[in-house]
């Protein structure tokens, strides 16, 4: 059984022993793990990984991901190869304008309609008329998505729906701790925008191993346009789960208030989780995508691994369909 394991202490080291690998805290206390389990270090904090430890995993066909200060994904050492065979199938895609603009479509309508699935399910309680003006309008814009010509119109289509979504945050937020005065990314200025934004980068590293675990490359996407900087699949596939998970999981914290405004930071105009309010709202990922999805009996993070694999087979599909015709 593989797991991700959280660095999140300044001052830890992680070492290999053998067939294990030793992780001693800043006091001393010594943790000892078997490397069949080591999937994923996610480093959080200041920790030392010695060159043995860090080929150990690599070797193991794992991964070390680094998150910075701010909650976003620094980088990533291992899994960012494909199979050579999709590798190549997955350029032809991205080259023809025709099958490319069929699969992003395809990201950009699952994104709007999960969108419009969420304001449906918290309207069945409030039966907000704004809120259902909003549901109607995601419908609209799904469909036309679907019909969409170009990558440009999609990603206007997706940025309208987006906002249109959030703008119900106000209401659906109101009578909590918190207030909501729109999306702000970067940086984060308020606490559920904070949340927001770093259940993201905790999604970003499913998605990334989903990904590497489908044989494709993270590199080459179909809505986000190729870009050195960033892995434009990991971003196509988030977009599908952002409202699903990350959304969800956000806005269950707050109903149950499980997190209040001492639980953050202000500073130079950027919030960030305090340090033990960050590990609880790990915790609480971990356990939430551990959890079987709402209509069917699967986990979230499968759900996540299904949805690359689906993509592998959307493009033998288009590549088939070309053959024939």
């Amino acid at each position: 059984m593989m797991s991700d394991i959280y660095l999140n202490q300044h001052g830890i080291e992680v070492s290999k022993d053998g067939g294990r690998l030793t992780i001693k805290s800043k006091d001393g206390q010594v943790k000892y793990l078997p490397l069949s389990y080591a999937d994923c270090l996610i480093v959080t904090a200041s920790v030392q990984i010695t060159y043995a430890a860090i080929m150990a995993v690599l070797a193991n066909k794992g991964s070390i991901i680094y998150i910075d200060n701010n909650g976003d994904i620094a980088g990533e050492l291992g899994q960012k190869m494909g199979k050579s065979r999709q590798l190549v199938r997955q350029l032809q895609c991205y080259s023809d304008v025709s099958k490319r603009q069929e699969i992003a479509a395809d990201i950009v309508k699952k994104k709007i309609l999960a969108q419009r699935n969420i304001l449906s399910v918290k309207n069945k309680s409030l039966q907000n008329s704004a809120i259902k003006s909003v549901i109607v309008k995601l419908s609209a814009l799904a469909k036309l998505a679907e019909g969409s010509k170009s990558i440009e119109k999609l990603m206007g289509i997706e940025g309208v729906a987006a906002k249109a979504y959030f703008d119900t945050f106000a209401i659906l937020l109101s009578g909590s701790a918190f207030k909501w005065n729109g999306r702000h990314k970067r940086p984060a200025t308020d606490p559920v925008n904070a949340m927001l934004s770093f259940g993201y980068s905790m999604l970003e590293k499913d998605v990334r191993r989903a990904i590497a675990t489908a044989g494709l490359a993270s590199s080459i996407g179909f809505l986000h346009e190729l870009n050195y900087r960033k892995d434009s699949l990991v971003y196509d596939l988030m977009e599908i789960f952002r409202p699903t998970i990350i959304d969800k999981l956000v806005l269950r914290c707050i109903s149950l208030k499980m997190f209040a405004e001492s639980d953050f930071v202000i500073s130079d105009g950027k919030c960030l989780f305090e340090e033990d309010a960050k590990k609880r709202f790990i915790a609480e990922y971990e356990n939430y995508v551990g959890q079987d999805d709402d209509d069917i009996e699967m986990s979230k993070r499968k759900r996540i691994i299904l949805e690359a694999k689906g993509l592998v087979k959307k493009m033998r599909d288009l590549e088939a369909a070309e053959i024939k015709s």
